[in-house]
């Protein structure tokens, strides 16, 4: 009897809980977007991999048949050259399209954001010495930027007097 009291004070292992799918109730593709723990998930079938869409503009590959988990651990492994632009997944450089800044393509870079960790936008001088994006002494991450692109007609950044580079 007391082998049984104790299994049930252990938590369930990932064997016990729900699958994702179940939880979200995943049967057909009649719906395709799903809310759990304030996060938005995408679906495109029920075995499929669900995309869990973060606030960053990045999304996670989930497997459906496992249980959902608050807390994602992966390791991304991003590729960036010898003067820190990164790369997208085709192997481009990750530029921000559309944005220029005194006239020079801004990139998106290794360096992060000191408060939100996200990826920096910078333009490259001829040396190729990377200048990054600020509004007063506030740095710019390369989400931010494209949110003032959203805002703008010919994408020129250097005409606004507030924002100005390292």
């Amino acid at each position: 009897m007391a082998d049984n009291d104790e299994k049930k004070k252990q938590p369930p292992g990932d064997d016990e809980m729900p699958s994702l799918k179940d939880e979200l109730h995943i049967e057909d593709l009649s719906r395709c977007i799903f809310f759990k723990d304030q996060k938005i998930f995408a679906a495109a079938g029920p075995d499929l991999p669900l995309l869990q869409m973060n606030d960053d503009g990045t999304f996670i590959s989930l497997n459906p048949a496992l249980p959902y988990r608050q807390e994602v651990h992966e390791e991304v492994v991003t590729q960036s050259d010898e003067y820190g632009r990164l790369y997208d997944a085709l192997g481009q450089l990750r530029r921000l399209t559309g944005m220029k800044y005194k006239g020079r393509t801004l990139y998106f870079v290794t360096a992060r954001h000191p408060e939100n960790g996200q990826n920096l936008a910078a333009w490259f001088d001829d040396d190729m010495k990377p200048h990054c994006l600020f509004i007063g002494e506030n740095v710019l991450s390369a989400i931010m930027v494209m949110r003032i692109r959203d805002r703008m007609i010919d994408g020129e950044l250097s005409r606004f007097d507030e924002i100005s580079s390292n």
